[in-house]
């Protein structure tokens, strides 16, 4: 079975479930291209029948399903765990540009009394002669 995302044509698999809350029978539809061939490892799919419970499924290699996991909190945001990561970096490199802003600001701080000082100085010169 071929589902067209935007200009992308995706191959999916058709495998019958059960859900495990209600144990209603269901055709999910499963990507070919979800395990890539260097790949050993389980794939997860989100599932979300029309009886409307919410549940993911774990798929090998040969895309056999091998368990099924309830999603009890629906409410609770599913983030993908690289993009979690860059954010967590951004907010780590905003601090750190913000201890750089107030570093530089007192260095310019005190680079200004420097000068004040040293045109105190210069006029204390100038008066003296």
């Amino acid at each position: 079975m071929n589902v067209k995302a935007g200009n992308k044509c995706l191959d999916r698999i058709a495998r019958i479930i059960k859900c495990p809350c209600c144990q209603v029978k269901y055709k999910a539809l499963i990507p070919t291209n979800l395990l890539d061939e260097d790949d050993d490892g389980i794939g997860v799919v989100l599932v979300e029948p029309a009886c409307g419970h919410k549940f993911i499924i774990f798929v090998d290699k040969r895309l056999r399903v091998r368990g099924y996991e309830r999603i009890e909190y629906e409410n609770i945001e599913i983030r993908d765990a690289d993009a979690a990561f860059i954010e967590q970096n951004i907010q780590e490199l905003k601090k750190q540009h913000e201890i750089m802003l107030k570093e530089d600001y007192n260095k310019a701080f005190e680079i200004l009394k420097e000068i004040k000082k040293a045109r105190k100085n210069i006029s204390t010169l100038n008066h003296e002669k």
